[in-house]
């Protein structure tokens, strides 16, 4: 077991600078897509999704760039791709968590089946309830290489349910 021991009748001083949650700095970074103009994001992690992440928002016709050691600009008036490149989805989770973004602005979206993950496979029943109520039309997805969505966004009430990876299955 590790402990620290500390001995005297000092103060101890000093800092520490933590990145900030790396489960959300993908989804913070896709989130920026959809306002317009450049959005600028604070205390990042230095992760590889972080880098996929960027470098699919490229792909789509976005630019990104880093400002000092944890700060990021996301522009989204660039966008004029809806179709995420195959190679993306072997490397991220993050796929169809672009789908709404590219959805409210191109009406369409072309995303690769998510994979980037060690410990396995994960549901999507929660997104594709989601997708349910703010896309009216889309009424299934189909399991495949790559999910094709065709339609419009609308406002709708979204309630998720907490859901833990290492659960066990009876």
């Amino acid at each position: 077991m590790q402990k620290f021991i500390i001995e005297g009748g000092k103060a101890l001083y000093g800092s520490v600078r933590l990145g900030g949650a790396k489960n959300a700095s993908s989804k913070i970074m896709i989130a920026s897509l959809l306002s317009k103009g450049e959005s600028r994001l604070l205390n990042f992690s230095h992760i590889d999704e972080i880098e996929i992440t960027k470098e699919i928002v490229q792909s789509l016709g976005g630019t990104t760039r880093n400002a000092g050691e944890r700060t990021l600009f996301i522009a989204s008036d660039g966008l004029s791709g809806y179709q995420i490149p195959e190679k993306y989805g072997k490397l991220s989770r993050a796929s169809t968590l672009f789908i709404p973004p590219l959805l409210a602005r191109f009406q369409k979206a072309v995303v690769p089946f998510p994979g980037g993950d060690l410990i396995g496979k994960r549901p999507l029943i929660g997104t594709c309830k989601v997708w349910k109520n703010l896309a009216p039309k889309f009424i299934s997805i189909v399991i495949a290489s790559k999910h094709r969505v065709n339609t419009a966004l609308k406002v709708a009430p979204i309630v998720f349910q907490k859901t833990h990876i290492l659960e066990q299955k009876p």
